[in-house]
């Protein structure tokens, strides 16, 4: 800000000052921003804040060089992301960070990483909307909720290796967890609110940290690519 005082200043007085800014502001420099929301008041008077950060990386070699991005696995603030318009490319979110780090090299794609219930941050990238998205979670209760509210913002949602083959398949690494109760979760489909309903039923999660390699490959290659195109 422009005048003689510290940022702990500002800090430690939110309240007055922002009595004091919304009587001397026009209207029209204000923000419209949700009462008791995170940084409600920096982003009212459209002060700087720590906005959340994304994580991506560039699986296609071809479209770092088409957009002359100089890194490969990068951060930037959510009001950035926005701007980067990577419209037709498909994105593989994957929920936990291994699983990110370790997705294989494909053609016109990128990967996000998904951090949980954090993901909700995505629904203001409107682009995305134009982009074909698969997500992979973890398969538990937690992971089927946020592929449902994933979906709520993108309807074109393809879960991958989040169905019954592939748990049975490492059924042996599932553990036993706090009981849960299954909800109807709106946006999944019949075969993944049938499986969400037995996870919960039983207790069981199967971490995608679990699934080999060599697995993981295979379905990429010869499911995600076929569906893509």
């Amino acid at each position: 800000m422009p005048i003689q005082i510290h940022t702990k200043f500002i800090e430690q007085n939110k309240g007055i000052l922002s009595n004091l800014l919304e009587a001397i502001l026009p209207t029209e420099l204000l923000s419209s921003v949700e009462r008791e929301k995170e940084y409600t008041f920096e982003k009212r008077f459209s002060l700087r804040y720590r906005e959340p950060l994304i994580r991506f990386r560039i699986l296609d070699q071809a479209l770092k060089a088409k957009y002359d991005f100089p890194l490969s696995d990068t951060s930037t603030p959510i009001s950035e992301f926005r701007q980067l318009n990577f419209k037709a490319h498909r994105f593989f979110i994957a929920e936990n960070l291994m699983n990110f780090l370790t997705l294989p090299a494909l053609e016109n794609s990128f990967a996000l990483f998904g951090s949980g219930y954090a993901i909700q941050i995505l629904k203001s990238v409107n682009w995305l909307a134009s982009c074909p998205i698969f997500y992979w979670g973890d398969l538990d209760t937690d992971g089927f909720k946020i592929l449902s509210q994933l979906r709520s913002y993108f309807p074109q949602t393809i879960s991958i290796m989040m169905d019954v083959k592939t748990f049975e398949t490492f059924k042996e690494f599932a553990v036993t967890v706090a009981e849960s109760t299954a909800e109807k979760l709106p946006y999944l489909t019949p075969e993944e609110q049938a499986l969400y309903s037995y996870l919960s039923l039983h207790n069981k999660r199967l971490e995608q940290e679990r699934i080999s390699q060599d697995y993981v490959y295979q379905y990429i290659n010869s499911s995600c690519v076929r569906i893509a195109d």
